[in-house]
């Protein structure tokens, strides 16, 4: 008799070139990491058990990294993971097939946006550090290496983190402006409406 998980029409089979099992363990769980190593990603799994003590179930979460052959699972994905023979230390287990893929259009987004916002953190960072340092040496006099690495090390942190504020205000008064112009959209929504109806009780009188 086949497992619960074991679907009918499964997305994928990861078990390409691997040393299977005849009959393993199947678990289910969540991918909450992917990428960080290559044909790897790490699988929550989260268990109710029965605890006599008590007299009641408890929850516990175990983590395991799992075999992804193709590199295919993302953050997000609902996964059936299968154990068999181990090829490294720490898997022990391959990913049998996704239940549930988590959206990749939204994923891909969120990793695009994320791609921006650190590309334009270096630009500030980049044209900070330059500012500072100039500034710096107009007023201070280098007289050795180690002053000038002591000068660079504490500019670099300073822009840093002024980079990163300045990158906060930019967004957040770009979420007032878009919160602005919804709720100026909504009243006017709102005007047209309330004048269409206005329009058509006239027109009945």
């Amino acid at each position: 008799m086949s497992s619960v998980w074991n679907l009918l029409n499964p997305i994928r089979n990861g078990a390409t070139g691997l040393k299977l099992l005849s009959s393993g363990r199947e678990l289910f769980g969540t991918v909450i990491q992917h990428g960080k190593m290559d044909k790897t990603v790490t699988v929550k799994v989260d268990y109710r058990y029965w605890y006599p003590k008590t007299k009641e179930f408890k929850s516990k979460t175990s983590k395991y990294q799992v075999h992804d052959s193709e590199n295919f699972c993302v953050t997000g994905d609902k996964v059936v993971i299968k154990s068999m023979l181990p090829i490294s230390t720490m898997k022990h287990y391959y990913v049998r097939n996704i239940v549930k893929p988590f959206p990749r259009d939204t994923y891909y987004k969120e990793g695009q946006e994320k791609k921006e916002m650190s590309e334009q953190l270096k630009k500030e960072y980049q044209r900070l550090y330059q500012e500072f340092y100039e500034r710096e040496q107009q007023r201070t006099e280098i007289k050795n290496k180690k002053d000038e690495v002591t000068l660079k090390s504490a500019l670099k942190a300073k822009a840093l983190t002024r980079a990163m504020a300045n990158l906060r205000k930019v967004e957040s008064t770009q979420k007032k402006k878009d919160k602005v112009r919804s709720k100026s959209e909504s009243r006017r929504e709102q005007k047209s409406l309330s004048e269409a109806i206005d329009s058509k009780l006239s027109k009945e009188i």
